[in-house]
């Protein structure tokens, strides 16, 4: 209560003319201490004559939690009980906590009643996973003091894994350091601290573990996650298929920070730690935790990392290039591709990041510079491209190409050789960049490089991205007329994905080979097509590809004749996605459409159709100077 209120509560029971007059109040004990003011006005009203009853609310044990839940949902205490073994557990008898979880429940749908079973039901797995009430957390970080102090230690080590640690992780501990753990713990279940599920000990509330972590100093804060991180490393070092364990044992480490470092080789032992783990992150798509990994590793490498530990470097720096490209942080990615630049010894160990640079190039709309340093990669790796004069030579150069594939039966092209040759490889990755780079600018040099592309794969074997160049070549075949040859090559296109598995190329493959689909199938079966080929494409980091699938995705639901609103929701949706990844180039080609729908739909012209203030131009291009 505020000292107003306290006054008027004091002069009301003082200064009344009624003689009879009651008041009640109610307080938690851990939120007045005995210097409250409440407590000194209760004092002067009793000098006064006054009488004040104090009364203290127990708190409900297991069976009178029982019997009421019993009572509440008229059943019998036997069938009641693993329900109120829950409830005690998270409220520890508390009779507002429990009220107001046994509310939360019901409004949550985890308590209901069953028409068919004519009684009450409820989730016990769903209740116990539940995070406890706010209020029950604020009681129970209040009574972390109360604990034993080994209790108190084993949950300042637990807090140091987060809201949760698996059971493995806290027995490796106990092995490698001689903690004791697990009896400790499991007497923070029994009080209701922790819950023990799934393998897991898992804080009751977040405010609990953040109470126990701030019972540590920050040195020992860096210092237990140093030591904690190094004996579950030990761990995966012997164990290299427990990825789990893995993320658990390089995060530790990188939270106590390089300091720890006793010497170049233990640096380089860590960096490798998170070199892994930054792989394994990226083969589950998480490209932001890969790249803060990536990122760690760098940090515990020494200053003469470039000499003594070069391969080490290079794919820490090279895959950290990957990362940046695919959650399109340019920035950092000109950052680290510097490095490489500066420092790699060869003209094919800066590929990949020349590679990526394009990329980023294309994606900035600087389609000139991008295609020209292309270009100019592929010269240098032998691969000079054809310059025709005229469209005839233009038709010439594919009708070679034609006859060429024709040679070799499907069955073959799908079963081929595959590519060996280092310098090959890289310039169909190469090439591919340009063909999505030419579908947004110069179309007419399309020809010239997929037909590159499909040379490569029938002189030197296959590659994922020959999946790339039998697209745009069914692609080209039929825009001009041959519809069915088209069309099966892109059949073919989408085989290859599957033969090699790769999500690298998918999302492009599909975008490019659905458009052809579109001419032979039901233009509807398309739109699966496209948003199938958005989601590969993200999962694959290609924002370039997921963009492309999402503007087709937008352009062939307003052909098919879909409901307007939904069109103009769904091109929406794609320019957000598209500004937020800065594609400037497929959010300026969806523009016009939007801009019809907007009119079919609002006869009155309506504020920007992107959400911006000002013209779409303007807002883009401020933020990508060089576009």
């Amino acid at each position: 209560a505020d000292p107003a209120s306290i006054t008027v509560i004091h002069h009301l029971l003082v200064t009344s003319r009624f003689s009879r007059f009651l008041f009640i109040g109610s307080c938690r004990d851990e939120e007045m201490g005995q210097n409250h003011p409440i407590w000194n006005m209760i004092a002067s009203v009793q000098s006064l004559g006054a009488h004040a009853t104090t009364i203290k609310l127990q708190l409900f044990d297991k069976e009178t939690v029982n019997r009421a839940i019993s009572d509440m949902l008229s059943l019998s205490p036997r069938l009641t009980w693993p329900l109120s073994d829950i409830v005690y557990h998270k409220t520890k008898g508390n009779p507002m906590f429990f009220s107001r979880l046994m509310v939360s429940l019901s409004k949550e749908g985890l308590l209901n009643f069953s028409l068919s079973r004519r009684r009450w039901v409820w989730d016990e797995e769903k209740i116990q996973s539940r995070k406890i009430p706010d209020d029950v957390a604020i009681f129970l970080t209040n009574a972390i003091g109360q604990l034993s102090s080994e209790v108190q230690a084993a949950l300042c080590t637990l807090s140091c894994f987060g809201a949760s640690a698996d059971i493995s992780a806290v027995k490796i501990l106990e092995d490698d350091l001689g903690l004791k753990l697990q009896n400790s713990l499991d007497a923070a279940v029994a009080d209701g601290f922790l819950d023990k599920l799934n393998g897991k000990y898992q804080f009751c509330h977040d405010r609990v573990q953040e109470t126990a972590y701030k019972m540590l100093s920050m040195e020992d804060r860096a210092s237990r996650h140093s030591r904690y991180g190094l004996a579950l490393c030990r761990y995966t070092l012997k164990n290299i298929n427990d990825d789990a364990m893995l993320f658990t044992a390089v995060d530790q480490v990188n939270r106590g920070g390089p300091h720890i470092v006793s010497g170049s080789d233990h640096g380089s032992l860590l960096a490798y730690l998170n070199l892994r783990a930054g792989k394994k992150a990226m083969d589950m798509s998480d490209f932001a935790s890969a790249l803060a990994f990536f990122d760690h590793g760098i940090l515990f490498l020494d200053e003469n990392h470039w000499h003594d530990n070069y391969n080490l470097s290079l794919e820490l720096f090279d895959n950290a290039v990957k990362c940046t490209y695919a959650i399109g942080d340019h920035q950092r990615l000109n950052k680290f591709s510097e490095q490489v630049l500066s420092f790699a010894r060869s003209f094919n160990d800066k590929l990949t990041v020349i590679y990526h640079a394009v990329s980023a190039l294309c994606d900035a709309s600087s389609l000139d510079e991008a295609i020209e340093k292309g270009v100019w990669v592929l010269s240098m790796l032998g691969e000079d491209l054809f310059q025709p004069s005229s469209r005839s030579e233009t038709l010439a150069l594919i009708e070679k190409t034609r006859c060429l594939v024709q040679g070799y039966p499907e069955d073959l092209l799908l079963n081929y050789n595959l590519m060996t040759d280092s310098s090959k490889i890289m310039a169909m990755k190469f090439l591919s960049r340009l063909e999505i780079s030419l579908v947004m600018g110069r179309r007419g040099v399309i020809p010239i490089v997929t037909s590159k592309m499909v040379e490569l794969s029938l002189v030197h074997g296959l590659t994922p991205m020959s999946a790339i160049g039998f697209a745009y070549f069914g692609s080209m075949l039929a825009s001009i007329g041959h519809v069915n040859e088209g069309y099966r090559y892109v059949k073919l296109a989408k085989d290859l994905v599957h033969r090699f598995s790769s999500k690298e190329v998918a999302g492009e493959v599909i975008a490019i080979a659905t458009q052809t689909i579109g001419y032979v199938e039901p233009m509807q079966t398309t739109l699966e097509f496209h948003m199938q080929g958005h989601k590969t494409a993200l999962e694959a980091g290609d924002i370039r590809s997921a963009s492309l699938n999402f503007n087709l995705y937008c352009n062939y639901l307003f052909w098919c004749g879909g409901n307007m609103v939904n069109v103009k929701t769904k091109c929406e949706e794609a320019c957000l996605f598209m500004k937020q990844h800065k594609m400037l180039a497929f959010l300026l080609n969806l523009r016009p459409l939007l801009s019809t729908i907007v009119k079919l739909i609002d006869k009155e012209e309506t504020p920007s159709p992107f959400g911006f203030d000002g013209p779409v131009e303007d807002v883009l291009i401020s933020s990508n100077p060089s576009a």
